[in-house]
């Protein structure tokens, strides 16, 4: 009877059977990119390393480089490289700037890195150079700028390694061109010290970001504690009034 019935109910038998199919292979695709979306987030957690922490001031308008009533200063800084369990600590600030090429006008956000301690920022980002190389200590005067420059995605001609460009009609040499990273925004970024970005855009001291690496053997949670402790006390604030927070790898991943 039910083959006979399927024999007289050919279209209906023929979309139930494309339902069920369609339906099964629905399920196997979203099992498939979720797997796929916590192994790229495992991947990004592996790259970034379990060794470093994360120090922000609150209150930023929309992420670093917007500013806000609370900054992390140099002071900062210092207190966080002599922190006990901190082997090392970057800062970055960033701002939004005017970027011309051959008489042509963008308008990006560029990043002020320390070259004394670039290797830490790179290593956390897993920044690398498809045309020419990174920023080193020496190369004031020099940027490196995201794959959209070299590919000319953002302006008409592309950008090569040894090019001059303008950030807010200020000449700079091209050193490297990145990696791309996938985000049009991240691969509009450009780089250059911090000791020209600060008179660049009159920063004298804002930090937006500290990257602190802990050193080998100590539990991260501990010295993140730590860091957090000294900053409560240079600070003058408690856990009521905290105007900075404290990313752990464990935070990010989840």
């Amino acid at each position: 009877i039910s083959l006979k019935n399927l024999r007289k109910r050919k279209l209906r038998a023929f979309l139930t059977l494309i339902g069920i199919i369609i339906s099964i292979a629905t399920i196997f695709i979203l099992i498939s990119v979720s797997i796929g979306l916590q192994r790229a987030v495992e991947e990004q957690f592996r790259l970034l390393g379990t060794d470093k922490i994360f120090i922000q001031p609150r209150g930023q308008l929309a992420g670093p480089g917007t500013g806000g009533a609370v900054q992390l200063t140099e002071n900062d800084l210092d207190v966080i490289k002599k922190t006990s369990g901190i082997k090392e600590a970057s800062p970055w600030a960033a701002s939004p700037a005017k970027i011309e090429f051959r008489n042509e006008i963008r308008y990006t956000v560029v990043i002020g890195i320390e070259l004394e301690t670039s290797d830490l920022f790179t290593e956390t980002g897993a920044y690398e150079a498809t045309q020419g190389r990174l920023l080193k200590e020496g190369d004031e005067g020099s940027v490196m700028i995201g794959s959209h420059y070299g590919d000319a995605s953002f302006f008409t001609k592309p950008i090569s390694t040894g090019n001059t460009i303008l950030v807010n009609d200020k000449e700079f040499k091209v050193r490297g061109i990145l990696k791309p990273i996938g985000n049009p925004q991240d691969d509009r970024l450009i780089y250059m010290p911090l000791e020209d970005f600060r008179p660049l855009f009159n920063i004298p001291e804002r930090i937006d970001t500290i990257v602190a690496q802990v050193e080998s053997g100590r539990d991260i949670l501990d010295v993140a504690e730590n860091v957090e402790r000294k900053l409560f006390k240079s600070r003058n604030v408690d856990e009521d009034t905290r105007d900075f927070y404290i990313l752990t790898p464990e935070e990010l991943l989840e």
